[in-house]
């Protein structure tokens, strides 16, 4: 058996450096093969209706909202950024 050094003899000493090649390329093509297919998701995707939507106008006046108040402390500009946003979702 031939010496090679590097990874391939750590990984597979019992190859030759030819032999180690001929392994790495069939790996290389497994992987190529593997790419080429298409995994579909094993869960139906949510269909999204009008309701999952929030309008440009919303996000606007909520944004306008948190432009100009005040607000005491940065722990209640969170809380109110919070509780927009919850309300905006619908949660």
């Amino acid at each position: 058996m031939m010496e090679h050094g590097g990874l391939c003899a750590e990984v597979h000493p019992e190859l030759t450096h030819s032999e180690w090649k001929d392994h790495k390329r069939e790996e290389e093509e497994k992987t190529k093969a593997m790419a080429k297919i298409s995994i579909q998701p094993k869960v139906k995707l949510h269909e999204a209706d009008d309701s999952d939507y929030v309008s440009k106008l919303e996000l606007q006046k909520i944004l306008k909202k948190w432009e100009t108040a005040t607000y005491d402390s940065d722990e209640d500009r969170w809380m109110e950024y919070a509780k927009d946003i919850q309300n905006l979702v619908g949660e």
